[in-house]
C-alpha cells in the first residue's frame, strides 16, 4: 500500500471516528495513544483533568473509548485502584459506576442503551436508556458486554466472552 492510500485511509479514518466521539475524548484519545502503556496513572490524570470522575490509583491502557451524546463527563465514575485493560468501551449514554478495586478486561463493552422491542415491524421502539454498576472488587474478563440494568455484585467475577443484563451476583 502506498504511502498516499493509507494517508487517505487515516484520513478517512479520523473523519469516521469524529463523528462518533465528542471532541474531548477524540482529544484525549489521541493524547493517550501518544503515550506508552506503561503510563496508565498519567493517562486517568489526563482524564481526570477533563472532567472525568475517575479516581486515585486508576490505570488505563490504550485504547479507552467514551461514546455517548452531548457533554457526558459526568455519566462515567471510576473509583480508585481500578484496572481498565485496552480496548474498553464505554457508552455513556446512561451513568456508569465502577467502584474501587476493580478490574476490567481487554474489549469489554459498556453498553447503557438498547430499544424496546414491539410486537410487530418495525420491531425496534423507542430508545431506553439504564446504568451499569460494578461493585467494589470484581472483576470483568476480555470481551465480556454488560448491558444497562447491569449490577455486578462485590467481588463478582464475569468470565471472557459473557453477555451480562441483570444482576450478577458471583
Amino acid at each position: 500500500m502506498s504511502l498516499i492510500s493509507r494517508t487517505f485511509k487515516l484520513a478517512d479514518y479520523a473523519r469516521a471516528q469524529s463523528r462518533l466521539a465528542h471532541p474531548i475524548e477524540r482529544a484525549l484519545e489521541l493524547a493517550c495513544r501518544a503515550l506508552p502503556d506503561a503510563a496508565g496513572e498519567l493517562k486517568a490524570e489526563l482524564y481526570r483533568r477533563a472532567g472525568y470522575d475517575i479516581g486515585s490509583g486508576v490505570n488505563l491502557a490504550d485504547g479507552l473509548r467514551l461514546r455517548g451524546s452531548g457533554d457526558h463527563r459526568a455519566n462515567l465514575h471510576i473509583g480508585a485502584r481500578c484496572y481498565i485493560n485496552a480496548g474498553c468501551t464505554f457508552e455513556l449514554a446512561a451513568p456508569i459506576f465502577i467502584e474501587e478495586d476493580c478490574a476490567v478486561g481487554p474489549e469489554v463493552l459498556f453498553l447503557t442503551t438498547t430499544h424496546q422491542r414491539l410486537e410487530s415491524p418495525p420491531i425496534c421502539g423507542p430508545r431506553v436508556l439504564a446504568p451499569i454498576h460494578v461493585r467494589r472488587g470484581s472483576w470483568i474478563g476480555a470481551r465480556a458486554i454488560l448491558l444497562g440494568g447491569t449490577v455486578l455484585h462485590p467481588g463478582a467475577f464475569v468470565r471472557a466472552n459473557t453477555v451480562v443484563w441483570a444482576e450478577h451476583c458471583q
